[in-house]
This record gives structure tokens, sequence and C-alpha cells, in this order.
């Protein structure tokens, strides 16, 4: 690849989310599947001003309940985005939580954009058919 080119964060989170997406229907490394989506929701919540569904879903909870709920869910993408305090640490990876991260971010793009993506509104059908309770 060669040069430059202006690239906005709003932009930055629909390119990892649509990719993390697109691997996600293809079932590539579920891994890669994560840390992209997750490296998209974080930019979106960043941006944002009010929470997403999972956030108000435990705003329903005591807070230490709702605290370490938290924390777990932050624990697979912190593990794979950093090696410095446990280089040697193994994760024992689950990744169904990963479904519920790109529903939040998918939502938080159509919030923040006004636009859905065929990728993003392929996957919120997807969820929406496989997880009818939702």
């Amino acid at each position: 690849m060669e040069g430059t080119f202006k690239i906005g964060k709003l932009d930055a989170a629909r390119r990892q989310l649509d990719t993390a997406l697109l691997l996600y229907f293809n079932h590539v490394d579920p891994v890669s599947i994560h840390t992209l989506g997750a490296a998209a929701d974080g930019i979106l919540r960043d941006l944002s001003t009010t929470p997403t569904l999972t956030q108000r879903g435990l705003e329903e909870l005591p807070p230490e309940l709702r605290t370490a709920i938290e924390k777990a869910l932050k624990v697979p993408q912190n593990f794979l985005k950093h090696a410095d305090r446990d280089p040697e640490e193994i994760l024992d990876f689950a990744p169904g939580i990963t479904e519920l991260m790109l529903l939040d971010a998918s939502a938080k793009y159509w919030e923040l954009s006004g636009e859905k993506t065929p990728m993003t509104k392929a996957y919120e059908v997807w969820f929406s058919l496989q997880h009818p309770e939702y």
C-alpha cells in the first residue's frame, strides 16, 4: 500500500465494524473478529454520550454485580490488545460475547451516523432471528 489518506474516527469505526462482520459471516478467526469489533465498539462508545444496549441492560443490576460484569466483558479485549502485564497468560476465550458487542457497535454506529451499512443491517436481521428474545 502506498500513499496516505485522511480518515475520521467514525469512518474508522465503520470500516472496522464492517470488516469484523464480514469475517463473522464467513466464519473466519473469532479472535480477529473480536479484536476488530472491540476496536470499533471502543471508538463508537467514545464518540457517544448515551449508553449502549448492554450498558442500559446492566443499569438494572446492583452496582457491584454491574461492575463485575463490565470488567469481565473487557477481559478478552484487553488480553488481545496488550501483553505488558501478563505475557505468559492464557485466555479462556468465549467468542459468544462477541455477538453482543457487534450488536452494540452496530446500534451505536446507526445512532451516531444515521445510517446502517449493508453489513450492519444483515447482522441485525441475523441477530434478531437467532435471538428473538432480544
